[in-house]
């Protein structure tokens, strides 16, 4: 009887797409989470309608504000904003102040910058922006969280609470102040030369300025110069002024009206300021506000 080859019978294989270990965990987790599923306490009806969303305008309006991140969020704006509020009122006065209008400004920026931004990297920015070149801010070049200017309220109030997610918060007060920097820089005349020199009507800071910035004047505007006044005659009075001391019946007083008094001081019955007075008037009537262009 012939013998015939056995062949081999080989099994069927699985499937290649299936994964015998990760069904079994994949059942194990389906368990797991029904278990908990039906272990879970019932929800409230106001936590359905929470996951819903189906709260009225009142619940809603509650709901923000008894959220502890909220409190958060607003005590960091009461510290943040009259950082603007200070530039702001300044210039909104009713008497001239193109001569701190520069100083002003930069001032709010610096205080802006200081809030987020390392103080060594605040110095070197400003110092750009005095030479007309915008500053690169940088993560580097900026506070660490525990450090930002976020004010004192703030900071009691995170400390008396747990397990707040503060990182969003955080990452909205450098966003909140690099857009106001960024909006500044790009849109405030920083390194005008007009409001640089426009400093010299500053009679406390008489002793500081230069005669050159009342000479730019006299130059770009030559009307302000009195009839059959010489630049030399103003030089002499500007140099006089310098070294005068004023009582506070002068320094009290608005700038223009302060000017006005010093036009009419006298020295053995004779104006020794009455120049050098109708020009320093005269920069002060130049047109500096913006509100034209805002409200149209």
């Amino acid at each position: 009887m012939p013998l015939t080859r056995l062949t081999e019978v080989k099994a069927p294989a699985h499937p290649a797409e299936f994964d015998l270990t990760s069904f079994l965990f994949k059942q194990n987790e389906i368990g797991m989470k029904t278990t908990k599923e039906k272990t879970k306490p019932e929800r409230t009806k106001k936590e359905k309608k929470e996951e819903k969303g189906d709260l009225t305008k009142p619940e809603k309006i509650l709901q923000f504000l008894t959220n502890p991140i909220s409190r958060v969020y607003s005590l960091f704006l009461k510290r943040a904003i009259p950082i603007f509020d200070i530039g702001n009122q300044i210039l909104q006065k009713e008497e001239p102040c193109i001569h701190i209008l520069l100083p002003t400004l930069e001032m709010q920026l610096e205080k802006v910058l200081l809030s987020f931004c390392k103080p060594e990297h605040v110095i070197t920015m400003m110092n750009e922006i005095g030479r007309g070149i915008k500053p690169t801010i940088t993560s580097e070049n900026q506070l660490p969280d525990e450090e930002l200017s976020i004010g004192h309220d703030t900071h009691t109030f995170i400390q008396s609470q747990v397990n707040l997610e503060l990182q969003p918060f955080f990452r909205g007060v450098r966003k909140f102040f690099s857009s106001a920097a960024d909006y500044m820089v790009s849109k405030y005349p920083f390194g005008d030369e007009l409001l640089k020199h426009a400093v010299v009507v500053d009679i406390a800071k008489r002793r500081l300025v230069k005669f050159r910035s009342l000479r730019f004047f006299l130059c770009r505007f030559p009307s302000v110069l009195p009839e059959e006044v010489t630049v030399d005659q103003v030089e002499v009075e500007f140099r006089m002024y310098q070294t005068t001391s004023f009582d506070d019946s002068i320094l009290n007083k608005r700038i223009d009206e302060a000017w006005q008094g010093i036009g009419l001081l006298k020295r053995g019955g004779k104006e020794v300021f009455s120049n050098i007075s109708v020009v320093m008037l005269g920069i002060l009537v130049i047109f500096y506000s913006n509100a034209m262009r805002q409200s149209n």
